[in-house]
């Protein structure tokens, strides 16, 4: 039990983890939680297209080319991982600029207001 519970929470901290590898620890893990969350939604998607996919690229590959069609169809497998983990982390540093630009111009427009006025 023990085994198979660490295994698990390191594949639930693994698009986070990701996120800060990936991008050498230049955002913050706040700033790494949206890109991580898409990252967890699109290995649920590549997981669930597997189970009714990848079977069936296997045993179709194998008939037309062979040992290496088996590789091929892997390969791609592999591929469509890396793209998912990769877009995720090359947005959460647009979210980073994007909330810090947001929260800077709410702070400008606070010290510019008039103290008698309020926004809301």
């Amino acid at each position: 039990m023990g085994a198979d519970t660490a295994v698990a929470g390191r594949g639930r901290r693994l698009p986070v983890w990701s996120q800060s590898f990936l991008l050498h620890g230049r955002i913050s893990w706040q700033d790494a939680l949206p890109g991580a969350l898409l990252a967890a939604v699109g290995l649920l998607g590549l997981l669930a297209f597997s189970s009714i996919f990848l079977t069936e690229w296997l045993n179709w590959y194998s008939k037309s080319y062979g040992g290496i069609g088996i590789v091929m169809a892997i390969f791609f497998w592999i591929a469509l991982l890396t793209a998912i983990l990769l877009a995720s982390a090359s947005l959460s540093p647009a979210y980073a600029v994007r909330r810090e630009a947001r929260t800077k111009a709410q702070a400008s427009a606070a010290q510019s207001a008039p103290a008698g006025t309020q926004h809301g």
